[in-house]
């Protein structure tokens, strides 16, 4: 029976094995998907044990594995190496190949609100591996400009600097006030639950502001009045659920080669987060 799994530490609770259970159930695969925590300094020894075991065919890598397995595999796809992080490896043979299906997931996610990001002006929240993640996707399918703003100046010019490309540009808090009405998209790649304060902002000062969509890419009980003081102001909103079962739908592709049953690996994910909260 193959395998696949969820590398990282700690894994108390993860929504990765329903989805994906879920997934092979639908399309008949015999194969399971674990937990199986790593500390950092076994990861090198338990990528070998992988890499030698046959039943396993892939597995997920999160938290706090991501950057650090870059330099530990065989090879890299490009979207891995621009984003900085690996969330997904598949195995050819003995090699493992590693990917990141987060900017997938992302664009995948704002597809179904009927949103295009093609020829968007986005305003992104944050500098993290989740902000390099939506930058990427957006520049991938043509937005024509992306503001970042972070509260560390450094960070977000590296970010702008690793993807070395001149549509997307540094603001602070008060340009962002300036250039709102002008933006289709607002995404909060933060861990922040109310992000605008931790920039300074007044969220009833800001949504007024514009119209257009305004993500979260925290979901369940992780979302914070965000999105719904968003919604107060008419914006249309969108959590980061859409995010997970894309990115989970990709790397089932990548290491199955078959469509992803993403209406069973959907029930499956908000059953689940019923059930965690």
């Amino acid at each position: 029976m193959e395998q696949y799994g969820l590398l990282g530490f700690p894994l108390l609770y993860s929504l990765s094995p329903p989805m994906h259970r879920a997934a092979f159930q639908a399309i008949g695969r015999q194969a399971t998907y674990s937990l199986w925590p790593v500390e950092a300094a076994d990861l090198g020894r338990r990528l070998a044990e992988l890499r030698q075991a046959a039943a396993v065919r892939g597995f997920n890598v999160t938290v706090p594995h991501k950057e650090a397995v870059l330099t530990k595999i065989d090879e890299l796809a490009p979207a891995a190496e621009a984003i900085g992080a690996v969330n997904t490896v598949r195995k050819v043979g003995s090699k493992l190949i590693g990917d990141n299906t987060d900017a997938r997931g992302f664009i995948a996610s704002l597809q179904e609100t009927g949103v295009s990001a093609s020829g968007a002006r986005a305003l992104v929240l944050g500098a993290g591996g989740a902000a390099r993640a939506v930058c990427y996707g957006l520049l991938k399918v043509g937005v024509e400009e992306i503001y970042l703003l972070n509260r560390t100046r450094a960070r977000a010019e590296a970010l702008i600097a690793s993807l070395a490309d001149q549509r997307i540009r540094l603001v602070d808090a008060p340009s962002t006030l300036e250039v709102l009405s002008t933006l289709d998209l607002v995404v909060n790649a933060t861990s922040c639950q109310e992000p605008w304060l931790a920039f300074g902002l007044a969220a009833e000062v800001v949504w007024p502001l514009g119209q257009g969509l305004a993500v979260d890419l925290a979901y369940g009980d992780m979302l914070g009045a965000y999105l719904s003081t968003a919604a107060a102001s008419g914006w249309q909103t969108l959590s980061g659920e859409g995010m997970l079962l894309h990115q989970a739908a990709a790397a089932f592709e990548l290491w199955t080669g078959q469509p992803a049953p993403v209406s069973a690996m959907r029930i499956a994910l908000r059953k689940a987060l019923v059930s965690n909260d």
